[in-house]
C-alpha cells in the first residue's frame, strides 16, 4: 500500500503526493495495440486472515468456477483507482474481490464495494461507491 499525502480544506481531502513503499513495476496485459498497462505487485496468498504487516492491506478474494474444470490462478488484475480501503482496530483491509471464471478463456474480476473483513469501516478520505469489473482473457 502506498502512502498518500493529503491536505484538508473545508472538510475535504485533496491528495497532493504519494510516497511509494515499493519500486514501481508495470506490465502490459493484452497486445500493444489494444492492451492495458497495469502496475504490478506480487504477494502471497493465505487461507485465513494473515498477520498484520506495516504498509500492507489484506484483501479477501473469492472465486466462482462456472466452467467446472480445475484452474490454477497465478495472477489477476483490477482497477486500482476504483479500489476502496477500509479500517478496523488499526488494521487496513482492501475491498472484497471476486473472480468469476466463465470458461478457460474468460474470467471477470469484480470489485464488490464492501470490506474484506466484517465490521471494517471505510477510510474517510477514500471515495466509496465505485464498482468495477475487468475482463481477463486467456494470455492475460
Amino acid at each position: 500500500m502506498d502512502t498518500g499525502i493529503f491536505v484538508l480544506s473545508e472538510k475535504k481531502y485533496k491528495q497532493i503526493d504519494t510516497v511509494e513503499n515499493w519500486p514501481k513495476k508495470f506490465s502490459l496485459y493484452g497486445s500493444a495495440s489494444d492492451g492495458m498497462v497495469y502496475r504490478y505487485f506480487k504477494t502471497g496468498y493465505f487461507h485465513g486472515l494473515p498477520k498484520p504487516e506495516a504498509n500492507k492491506i489484506s484483501t479477501k478474494v473469492g472465486m466462482i468456477n462456472r466452467h467446472g474444470k480445475w484452474f490454477v490462478i497465478t495472477k489477476f488484475i483490477f482497477s486500482y483507482p476504483s479500489f476502496n480501503i477500509f479500517s478496523h482496530k488499526g488494521r487496513n483491509f482492501g475491498e472484497a474481490v471476486e473472480i468469476d471464471i466463465n470458461n478457460e478463456d474468460l474470467a471477470l474480476v469484480s470489485l464488490k464495494n464492501k470490506p474484506s473483513f466484517a465490521g471494517a469501516k471505510p477510510m474517510s478520505h477514500i471515495k466509496q461507491g465505485y464498482s468495477n469489473t475487468i475482463e481477463m482473457r486467456y494470455g492475460t
